[in-house]
């Protein structure tokens, strides 16, 4: 049996942890919402289910044990599908609810980081440009 313990909008997405009551143990699962601004080879491998591309990325490199689920929740709504981890193969109890909540927050400062910050930064320095190009152009015509 599967519930889910934890739902919250961070950064943008959706984080999701699962408790996982099961015949050969008790153990979490942790999803983070892919979303369509994501690189397309995420959302490639999301909707296709490829899980083990992740582990290739630094970018889910916070997730216990690697990325073990790419999809989508019949229950949950997103975007573009989610990608997770799980404790399963980890020793009963060495992972809480409030542990795979934190690993999610640091996932998603993470990705705000690296993922977001370079995209603003392109822009201030195409702002930048233009009004560079702009002044010069003005000094050209006799404008400034």
């Amino acid at each position: 049996m599967e519930k889910v313990v934890y739902r919250e909008e961070l950064c943008g997405r959706i984080a999701v942890v699962k408790e996982m009551d099961m015949p050969f143990g008790h153990y979490y699962t942790g999803y983070i919402e892919i979303l369509h601004k994501d690189p397309f080879s995420w959302r490639n491998h999301v909707e296709m289910g490829k899980e083990l591309f992740f582990d290739s990325w630094d970018e889910f490199e916070e997730f216990p044990g690697g990325v073990t689920f790419a999809g989508s929740f019949p229950d949950i709504e997103s975007e573009e599908g989610f990608v997770g981890f799980d404790t399963e193969p980890f020793t009963p109890g060495e992972y809480t609810e409030e542990d795979c909540i934190d690993i999610l927050k640091k996932q998603l400062t993470f990705w705000q980081l690296e993922l977001e910050q370079p995209k603003k930064q392109l822009l201030v320095e195409k702002a930048q440009s233009r009004k560079t190009n702009l002044i010069k152009n003005q000094r050209m015509w006799g404008c400034y």
